[in-house]
C-alpha cells in the first residue's frame, strides 16, 4: 500500500485547537509515512496535520508535498457549496478527490469541511506545489484563500467520517 509522507501531531483534540496549542502544535510536527487509511484515522482522532514536508518551519523552507487540502469555508452564506457539489465539481475538470472531511467547526446548515487530494509522486518543486495549490482553490467558491501556504497546519476533526465515496473508508 502506497504511502504518503507529512507532518502530523501525535496529540489528539476533540475540539479546534486554541492560542497556545496552536504554538505546542507546530513544535510537536513530526514527519511520517503513512497510507491514506492512516491519514484519515489520524485526522478522525484530531490530529492536525501539515501535508508539506519542511526543512525547517516556513514557507520557504519547502522541501516536498503529495497531499493537498483545500479548506472551504462557506462564509458567503449566500452561496453555500456542500462538499459533493464540490466533488462533482472538481470531477467535472478531470480532477479527483482523494477525501473529504468536516472541520470542527462543521454543522449541518453551515458546511465547512476540507477536500484532500494526492498526487502520483512528491512534488519537490515549490512554484509547482504553490501553482497547483491555486489551482485546486480557484476552481471552487467559498475557499479560504489564505489556507494556501507550504506550512499550513490543518486540524482534524472530531465529526463522523465522510469520504469520498470512490475511496474505501
Amino acid at each position: 500500500m502506497k504511502k504518503i509522507k507529512l507532518q502530523i501531531d501525535p496529540k489528539e483534540f476533540k475540539e479546534k485547537p486554541k492560542g497556545e496549542d496552536i504554538r505546542l502544535i507546530r513544535n510537536r510536527l513530526k514527519i511520517v509515512e503513512l497510507t491514506i487509511e492512516k491519514i484519515i484515522e489520524a485526522i478522525e482522532s484530531g490530529k492536525t496535520i501539515c501535508p508539506a514536508i519542511l526543512n525547517g518551519s516556513r514557507s520557504t523552507d519547502f522541501v516536498e508535498q503529495q497531499l493537498f487540502l483545500v479548506d472551504v469555508d462557506n462564509d458567503q452564506t449566500e452561496i453555500m457549496f456542500p462538499p459533493q457539489k464540490a466533488i462533482e465539481h472538481y470531477l467535472e475538470h478531470c480532477i479527483t478527490p482523494t477525501f473529504w472531511y468536516p472541520t470542527f467547526s462543521n454543522t449541518d446548515t453551515h458546511p465547512k469541511y476540507r477536500i484532500a487530494f494526492v498526487t502520483g509522486e512528491p512534488i519537490t518543486d515549490k512554484n509547482k506545489r504553490d501553482s497547483l495549490q491555486e489551482i485546486l482553490q480557484f476552481l471552487i467558491p467559498q475557499v479560504d484563500m489564505g489556507c494556501k501556504d507550504a506550512a499550513r497546519i490543518f486540524f482534524g476533526t472530531n465529526k463522523r467520517r465522510l469520504c469520498y465515496e470512490n475511496y474505501k473508508c
